[in-house]
């Protein structure tokens, strides 16, 4: 009968050691996932591309807005469409600053977009849209 009540204590500890060793597996491998999925956002958020408002000019109602290419994808620059106050606006023209020699608008360059448009006196807003890519409304004071 000792003998017995021996094994079960043994049994029962090397249960309540193995439940341990799988909770601490269990816990480990759900860190390497929660980084995985972090990298995986990371990375979708890099490929999928972003466009940023970082200057706007204004001198009377002519304007010139730059947009940095943020993304880790380039763009076609002909395809950037600006809203003033919440107003479509055509550009007069678009053009990259610094290209680096090809049509592309790539990742870390800027944007020279030049229009005309009525400004409110005070604050007006900006945003540009490029293929699916908006940039976050931009306030600035002209008019």
């Amino acid at each position: 009968m000792s003998e017995s009540v021996t094994l079960v204590i043994i049994f029962l500890t090397t249960v309540v050691v193995a439940a341990g060793l799988v909770g601490v597996f269990n816990y480990q491998v759900s860190l390497m996932e929660s980084g995985a999925l972090a990298k995986k956002s990371e990375l979708e958020d890099r490929v999928a591309g972003g466009i940023e408002v970082v200057h706007v000019w204004a001198s009377g109602d002519n304007l010139s807005v730059y947009v940095a290419n943020v993304g880790g994808v380039p763009l076609d620059p002909q395809k950037s469409r600006v809203r003033i106050n919440g107003e479509w606006v055509e550009p007069t023209s678009i053009g990259v600053v610094n290209p680096r020699g090809n049509e592309l608008w790539s990742t870390g360059e800027v944007l020279e977009i030049n229009l005309t448009a009525p400004l409110n006196t005070g604050w007006n807003s900006v945003a540009v849209l490029n293929s699916r890519l908006w940039t976050p409304e931009y306030r600035f004071r002209g008019g």
